[in-house]
């Protein structure tokens, strides 16, 4: 072979190859809402095809599967996917509705159509890709030998629920007006013809009546009917009743027919026959709706499918998306702005009706912002990072520029069962809290708006940031230690012969958790006065620098103040062991860092929890009680928001796993695999 053909050979087959192993990020649109990244090839390293083919065997997902191919699938592996690429998910919204988009990587000389969508509809061959659509034309399906595109999505209701918008599609928006309500009524009464002088029957002899008059009652019943579907078609009050008399000539008397109850006192009425007739006639009403919306999506979707299904502008230059790391990070999930989701998520419409709150104009600040499923060997981590606008980023700044106290460390517990620990600065937070005022509340608000900005200036007119920020400077720590046995009084009661009882106080004995709270304080003089002041009643006591608040029988409170720190705990020991200065704090290098280095910190120590609710009594169901049993091999379930970094807001919930599996992603197949094969087992028997 000539040199320049064997070397236009080898480009010939790199190029193929290098096409087959694009990333599909190129086929996800620019004007993607969200999207959802599915990293297989961590999924795939972390877990095994061993284990995911036996979750999914037992799930029956194989069987479902089958239902719908040609050949029957064993294995994921005979799905055709190509576990070395990513996966994506995305959806774009607009007024009308959303798109969802599912793009997945494909192995070469895949046999989709023999595997997939037999049940489709075959539809022309777009550039490449043979397309597919489902039966109710709500899913278009196409596929090459890189890639299968699924596109679906839904109506956005809310849009057409506006009346310009409903009228111009033919969509009835159903009226609830208290005049017809009341026209309704007044026709249904007239048409049965009651009056109070009119009572003649007595209704206990109600089995003696004739057919004659039974077949009136349902004709009432018939009647009422009428009326309310011509009321409904917004025919006048007065033509409503004058067809019913020419339908039905006839007068009945009593006071009471079955489905109907009346309250001549009050004139109020229970009628069933409205009820159903309304009832029927909103269903037709939604199941018209219904069909006008579905036909729309369906031709809309048709219509924008070869847009999305090679986008012309993709997000292949935003690099958010793909900045992960790739051997450990499972899921991303991509926002684009924030903001928008919450103004999406929430019914603006009825909040401005019943409150004048605008959400259209909602302006957090926050902007794109990112999700990431991690794998961390035995703990799984989610993490988060919202991006902020440069006026967010400075006021943010400023709120979370404050450290823990170094002293802080001093004072673990030797068995606590968890902590909590915030860092925020005052004095910065009550001065940027105008600003905030004006950014997150203003906008939303229409006539009181400047009402909000003066009230914020007033507020930073009349407080003393830094004075404020000396007496609580903003960084807190509380840990809930292990539980203490105490003797609580409650009343019972003694029976004599005769039955009579007295009350008696008796005490038991009964485990409470105990606690112990620290905050940075420069300026104590508040608290003293106010505990000082306290004195003069029974319920405080000082005495050698300890103040005893005596809450109640069973529960005292113990507060000293040290070293520019207040400490707040229910346990006497340990706050006099603080005050002696022989505090034995556990060397723990992981709280240290958490309380100096996040702005906040909630960690529960699991493997506590079983002992825990054993003493305090809590009963635990049956189907309960081998997962909480488990619970004492886990290790710790925490929440850390980081603070910011760069112009971004960060931070994660963990749970770390029992150790018996190789990682945590197969710990929970491994459970997931024992609890289906369990219910399987219980339900044979």
């Amino acid at each position: 072979m000539h040199p320049k053909k064997y070397f236009c050979a080898l480009l010939t087959v790199f190029g193929v190859h290098a096409t087959h192993a694009q990333d599909l990020i190129k086929q996800v649109p620019e004007n993607a809402e969200f999207v959802t990244v599915i990293n297989n090839k961590a999924i795939v390293k972390h877990s095994s095809f061993e284990k995911i083919n036996a979750v999914l065997s037992r799930l029956g997902a194989f069987d479902a599967l089958d239902q719908h191919q040609q050949e029957r699938t064993k294995d994921i592996m005979d799905l055709d996917m190509s576990y070395d690429r990513n996966g994506y998910i995305y959806r774009v919204n607009n007024d009308s509705l959303y798109y969802i988009g599912i793009l997945i990587p494909l192995k070469q000389d895949n046999k989709v159509e023999q595997r997939l969508f037999t049940d489709f509809s075959s539809l022309p061959t777009e550039n490449g890709y043979q397309r597919r659509v489902s039966p109710d034309g709500k899913m278009q399906a196409a596929w090459n030998n890189n890639v299968l595109f699924l596109f679906t999505g839904s109506i956005n209701n809310r849009y057409f629920e506006q009346e310009e918008v409903a009228n111009r599609y033919g969509i009835e928006i159903p009226q609830y007006d208290a005049a017809v309500d009341a026209a309704y009524a007044e026709a249904a009464v007239e048409a049965i013809d009651f009056s109070e002088d009119d009572i003649e029957v007595d209704t206990s002899e109600a089995e003696e009546w004739e057919e004659d008059e039974l077949e009136a009652i349902e004709e009432a019943a018939a009647a009422v009917d009428s009326v309310a579907a011509i009321v409904y078609e917004e025919a006048t009050l007065a033509d409503s009743v004058e067809t019913l008399w020419e339908a039905h000539d006839f007068t009945l008397e009593g006071d009471s027919i079955e489905g109907y109850t009346y309250n001549y006192g009050d004139d109020e009425y229970d009628n069933d026959a409205y009820t159903d007739s309304m009832y029927q006639i909103e269903m037709a009403r939604n199941a018209k709706n219904d069909s006008i919306r579905n036909n729309l999506f369906t031709t809309w979707l048709a219509h924008d499918f070869n847009t999305y299904l090679t986008p012309q502008k993709n997000l292949s230059s935003n690099k958010d998306i793909l900045a992960f790391d790739p051997k450990n990070t499972l899921v991303r999930l991509w926002v684009n702005d924030l903001d928008d989701v919450y103004k999406n998520a929430l019914p603006y419409d009825a909040l401005t009706l019943a409150y004048g709150i605008k959400m259209q104009n909602l302006n957090y600040g926050y902007k794109e912002a990112m999700f990431d499923l991690v794998q961390d060997q035995h703990t799984l981590k989610l993490k988060g990072a919202i991006g902020l606008d440069k006026e967010m980023e400075q006021v943010f700044k400023k709120i979370y520029k404050t450290k823990a106290n170094p002293r802080f460390s001093k004072y673990i517990p030797q068995n606590h069962l968890g902590y909590f620990s915030l860092n925020i600065n005052t004095e910065g937070y009550l001065q940027q809290m105008p600003a905030l005022f004006d950014r997150w509340y203003g906008p939303l608000l229409s006539e009181p708006a400047d009402l909000v900005s003066i009230a914020g200036m007033a507020l930073e007119i009349a407080v003393d940031e830094k004075a404020i920020g000396k007496v609580m400077r903003g960084d807190h720590l509380l840990f809930v230690n292990d539980l203490q046995k105490v003797n609580t009084e409650y009343t019972d009661y003694e029976y004599d012969e005769d039955y009579n009882y007295t009350e008696v106080i008796k005490t038991k004995e009964e485990f409470i958790p105990s606690f112990l709270w620290m905050f940075t304080s420069e300026d104590q003089r508040l608290y003293k006065k106010l505990l000082t002041y306290g004195e003069k009643t029974v319920k405080i006591q000082e005495e050698d620098g300890i103040y005893t608040i005596l809450e109640n029988k069973s529960t005292t409170i113990y507060i000293t103040f040290k070293d520019n720190i207040v400490f707040i705990s229910n346990d006497r020991e340990q706050i006099l062991s603080i005050k002696e200065n022989r505090f034995r704090s556990v060397a723990n290098g992981q709280i240290k860092k958490d309380i100096q280095n996040n702005i906040l910190n909630a960690v529960v120590h699991t493997a506590a929890i079983p002992e825990t609710l054993n003493k305090l009594g809590v009963p635990v169901i049956n189907s309960w009680k081998k997962t909480v049993d488990q619970l004492s091999n886990y290790g710790d379930i925490a929440v850390r928001a980081h603070g910011l970094k760069g112009n971004k807001l960060t931070g994660e919930v963990a749970i770390t796993f029992p150790r018996q599996g190789e990682n945590a992603l197969q710990y929970l197949l491994d459970q997931l695999i024992d609890n289906v094969d369990e219910s399987m087992t219980t339900s044979l028997w």
